[in-house]
């Protein structure tokens, strides 16, 4: 497996997206009411979405939507960009902006890192952006 070209893995269409979004020292009841509740709200009134689930954690909020198959890629993303710039405004002004990112299962990731320390949540976020970076900018 590991030595199958990118080229030469299937493609399949999945009609599945995560918005992810980070409000720095909420708790998840707080980020559950003040935010992920809000735009929730507004993605169940996108047409041909199928599902809308969501977890909430300390400093993050974590939306997955489905779509039936029969909705475009390109509408399904435009749809979502525009229930976020609607709802977005109405957020906490401390809210970093969401991220969308469509499911694609050749983009799988080889690593996945988990970072947990006795700091300020700020702190970690602004430490692990700069490993991220440093990561991506490895040969």
């Amino acid at each position: 497996m590991f030595t199958i070209p990118k080229e030469a893995t299937p493609s399949a269409n999945i009609p599945y997206y995560i918005v992810s979004v980070v409000y720095a020292g909420a708790d998840p009841a707080t980020i559950e009411e003040q935010v992920v509740n809000k735009l929730e709200q507004r993605f169940k009134s996108i047409s041909l979405i199928k599902n809308v689930k969501s977890t909430s954690s300390a400093n993050m909020g974590i939306i997955s939507l489905e779509f039936y198959p029969n909705k475009k890629d390109v509408d399904a993303t435009n749809d979502i960009k525009a229930a976020i710039d609607q709802v977005y405004p109405t957020l906490p002004s401390d809210v970093k902006v969401p991220t969308l990112k469509k499911v694609d299962i050749s983009n799988t990731p080889i690593y996945t890192f988990s970072v947990a320390a006795h700091y300020p949540t700020e702190m970690i976020y602004d430490k692990v952006k700069a490993l991220e970076d440093k990561i991506k900018s490895t040969p």
